[in-house]
């Protein structure tokens, strides 16, 4: 806003100054504000780095979901595996096989069948009495059921049982001393188990090696 100041008249003169107020040369401040096409490009921007940052976000939890899968497989694995060292180690000989009722059982190299050494109600051992202790699959394809299944002689005191040891097998491999099952000694196993993640099928395959009690 401008003002316009008027001449004073001489000292002694009873007269004031004069200031004049032009209305017309009253000027408000401007303020500027985004265009259409900055706040545009704006949104753009924050969108891609929303989106690069989802990105980011969605790799890692599929990767905490493989690495997490695959040390669930291993513990699994290593739990089925420990269990059988124990066995192989607490039977005196691998059988060729056994058959109960309608099902008969055959070591190979899927299936393993352990004589134990029969027990009475006090923990003693029975000579010339012995239970079988069988791992074998079960499913027409991938993946397979692993059972273990005990069968009591009838003058032992175990129970029997068939309990499912894992429903995510691959295969099973049971490779032996000797061809020969009463002259094993020891026994090679492999075992591969398949998870589905994210959908798609991870696999592990462990392996050990267990001996026999009397070698």
């Amino acid at each position: 806003m401008k003002c316009k100041v008027q001449p004073c008249l001489p000292a002694g003169k009873s007269s004031k100054c004069k200031v004049d107020y032009s209305p017309s040369d009253t000027h408000y401040p401007r303020f500027s504000g985004f265009t259409l096409i900055e706040l545009i490009v704006a949104i753009g921007l924050f969108g891609l780095i929303s989106l690069l940052a989802g990105g980011v976000y969605l790799g890692q939890i599929r990767l905490f979901n493989r690495q997490n899968a695959q040390v669930d497989i291993v513990s699994q694995n290593q739990i089925i595996l420990d269990d059988m060292v124990d066995e192989i180690r607490n039977s005196s000989q691998v059988a060729s096989g056994v058959t109960v009722g309608s099902d008969t059982y055959a070591s190979g190299t899927n299936q393993l069948v352990l004589r134990l050494i029969s027990i009475d109600s006090s923990g003693q051992l029975l000579a010339n009495s012995f239970d079988h202790l069988i791992y074998y699959l079960e499913g027409s394809s991938s993946p397979y059921t692993l059972h273990k299944r005990l069968v009591p002689d009838a003058s032992s005191s175990r129970s029997g049982y068939d309990d499912v040891k894992s429903a995510d097998v691959s295969s099973i491999i049971f490779s032996y001393s000797d061809l020969d099952f009463a002259n094993v000694t020891s026994i090679d196993i492999s075992l591969t188990t398949v998870k589905k993640v994210e959908n798609k099928d991870k696999t592990l395959t462990t392996t050990t090696k267990a001996i026999l009690r009397n070698y």
